[in-house]
């Protein structure tokens, strides 16, 4: 009983609720003087829009390149086996629905993996790096497609030697064919010119300044309102 007692038993700080605190809305107001307005400055920045329209339509072009690529490799490499049914190769060879289902899929596979990298694929002059991007593709390709699991028995058993890697050359070939075409306009980059001005916020510098010089920013912030978490927007992969 005592035993009992020792481990069950609450303290005073298990029995009161902790204290909790809420914030609502925070104002924030900053003064700040302009000390001299410079003359405008040249920026370069990554143009988002731009590459997020690009990565999107090539992203579904590869997915069509590289799921024909796979199911013409395959009905070729079948074409003297009568064991292994050709139905599934056959439909997407073709553009028929399932077709189309394939490639919705894979493309937001790659879409997303290109996102993800952007920073890797893109080279220092704003093109996209085609060795890497075709590198990227074709991991995702191996991973999301050649070893999917309606796809992978169609490189299992005794009839089906070689088939996989025959595959694999097709889709490396014609992606090492179709990726420079697909970017060769792709510089993501772009100059903006912009004002510039010297501020100052510090109490004893605003003191020196004149009162039109002075101006205030005010910052209202709603903690509540902010996410802590977002979800991609599948429809927009």
């Amino acid at each position: 009983m005592i035993w009992y007692w020792l481990n069950t038993r609450q303290t005073p700080t298990e029995k009161s609720p902790l204290p909790a605190v809420a914030l609502g809305e925070v104002d924030l107001e900053i003064r700040y003087g302009v000390q001299d307005a410079l003359a405008q400055c040249e920026q370069t920045e990554i143009n988002y829009v731009e590459f997020r329209k690009l990565s999107k339509s090539m992203a579904f072009r590869l997915a069509e390149v590289v799921i024909g690529r796979v199911a013409s490799s395959i009905l070729t490499s079948l074409q003297d086996n009568p064991y292994i049914d050709r139905a599934l190769p056959t439909q997407l060879a073709k553009e028929t629905e399932l077709f189309s289902k394939y490639c919705s899929f894979l493309s937001k596979k790659f879409h997303r993996s290109i996102k993800n990298d952007f920073t890797n694929l893109m080279k220092e002059d704003g093109m996209l790096d085609g060795t890497k991007l075709t590198k990227n593709i074709m991991q995702i390709s191996e991973n999301e497609f050649l070893n999917h699991k309606e796809i992978t028995p169609f490189f299992a058993g005794e009839y089906t030697v070689n088939i996989k890697e025959n595959a694999k050359k097709e889709v490396q070939a014609a992606l090492t064919e179709i990726i420079p075409g697909l970017i060769k306009d792709s510089n993501f980059l772009r100059k903006r010119l912009l004002p510039s001005m010297d501020v100052v916020i510090a109490a004893d510098e605003l003191a020196k300044l004149p009162e039109e010089c002075i101006h205030t920013f005010k910052l209202k912030i709603s903690p509540r309102e902010i996410p802590f978490y977002t979800e991609e927007d599948e429809h927009d992969e």
